[in-house]
């Protein structure tokens, strides 16, 4: 049997199959059924060297925890009832985007396994960083042309008129490991690297205009955001397809 090191070995073990052969079933114990996702795959190492199986299990097990209706329904009411109080002295704009395909984001932070995804550092659940979202927006405003509009939105030398909140997932999303398969030099055998993905996730996004000119900043920032979802796409491997999204639901 293989434990988790350090405290986590009273709650994660895990034991392979005697006889892989026969196909019989390995064992993974977790004790609660709400672990946080982020613990699972930022804070859990082996205390001896284990078979990839246990990593696999381990990845599957975060996978299955990764979008807590109940959690998310009350994070998300949260959030609603936070960014409506400021729409009494701010603008505020609100709309749901919906993953086409897959999406994987944050796959290079640091992680004792390497198949990290950006994950809230309280809930352990996908999103979609405000950090993110300005990057792609900042790459359409670029291609109007308009620069003006640019610098107001989203700043220049002065922070620009438009607040990026990190987004939270929607219920109902689903994430699967998938495997890279890396060459190097051509006597060296391939690496199979395995990181997980996220399909089916709807998140909602909110943006908040500050300043004196905040309503016509936020109109720019929603229409290049909304663009560079659908044709640029957000976070890793976009060339391969990954992380386009589509809005559907749109607010004031």
């Amino acid at each position: 049997m293989i434990r988790a090191a350090g405290p986590l070995s009273r709650y994660i073990t895990y034991e392979p199959a005697e006889d892989p052969k026969k196909k019989q079933p390995s064992r993974f114990r977790l004790l609660g059924e709400e672990a946080n996702t982020q613990t699972l795959l930022r804070r859990v190492v082996w205390d001896r060297v284990a078979d990839e199986q246990a990593d696999e299990e381990l990845l599957r097990q975060a996978a299955a925890r990764m979008f807590p209706r109940q959690l998310l329904d009350a994070a998300n009411r949260r959030r609603d009832a936070a960014v409506s109080r400021l729409g009494g002295r701010f603008t505020t704009c609100s709309f749901e985007v919906k993953v086409i395909g897959r999406m994987v984001i944050g796959i290079g932070d640091e992680n004792p396994h390497e198949n990290s995804l950006r994950l809230h550092g309280t809930y352990g659940t996908p999103i979609l960083p405000g950090q993110a979202m300005k990057g792609v927006t900042r790459v359409i405003a670029k291609e109007s042309g308009d620069a003006e509009a640019e610098v107001l939105a989203l700043g220049g030398p002065a922070q620009g008129a438009v607040l990026f909140l990190d987004s939270l997932p929607l219920p109902g999303g689903h994430a699967a490991p998938e495997v890279l398969t890396t060459h190097g030099e051509e006597w060296a055998p391939p690496i199979p690297v395995t990181f997980l993905t996220l399909t089916n996730a709807t998140f909602r996004v909110h943006l908040v205009g500050v300043g004196q000119y905040g309503d016509l900043a936020i109109d720019y920032a929603r229409d290049w955001l909304t663009t560079a979802l659908q044709d640029v796409g957000i976070g890793a491997k976009t060339a391969a397809g990954y992380g386009y999204m589509k809005v559907v639901e749109a607010e004031g």
